[in-house]
């Protein structure tokens, strides 16, 4: 009997820690504004240029990036000489892909622009995601990172 009750207060206790450490996603995300550097400074953003290279199948590939806050985005990729375009409003989007023979800007589907509409804010999809009417949920963990599942 006295090992059944030792049981039930370890497992007690154990599950009590989980839920104290558990995270709700607000609070990840609130985490994440402020490691970016805090909601007003994020606010004073108006727009952003970033150049970056990514290794492509071992090859480099420059790219830049432009975003006008709430505005337009827009991603330039030079993989070996040819460019690819991805541009998007607050209204639609479009893409220039020579890679798939695409050499004419071509309108992005429904679908492909909603799922990339967060990339036009400076502070990204999560910054003020409630007043951009998206849904955040925790989803888990995946060994020391944490999971959410972001809908618009």
């Amino acid at each position: 009997m006295k090992k059944i009750k030792y049981c039930i207060t370890g497992i007690t206790a154990l599950l009590s820690s989980a839920v104290l450490l558990a995270q709700t996603a607000d609070e990840i995300v609130n985490k994440h504004i402020v490691a970016l550097g805090g909601k007003e400074k994020i606010s004073q953003i108006k727009s952003i240029y970033q150049e970056a290279t990514m290794k492509v199948m071992g090859n480099e590939a420059p790219s830049t990036t432009y975003i006008v806050d709430g505005k337009g985005f827009k991603a330039e990729i030079d993989m070996g000489g040819q460019k690819i375009v991805q541009v998007l409003t607050d209204k639609g989007g479009w893409s220039i892909n020579p890679m798939t023979g695409a050499t004419d800007a071509q309108p992005l589907p429904e679908e492909q622009f909603k799922a990339s509409k967060g990339q036009i804010y400076a502070g990204g999809p999560l910054f003020n995601y409630a007043e951009k009417g998206t849904k955040v949920e925790y989803a888990g963990k995946d060994g020391n990172n944490h999971k959410l599942k972001v809908t618009n």
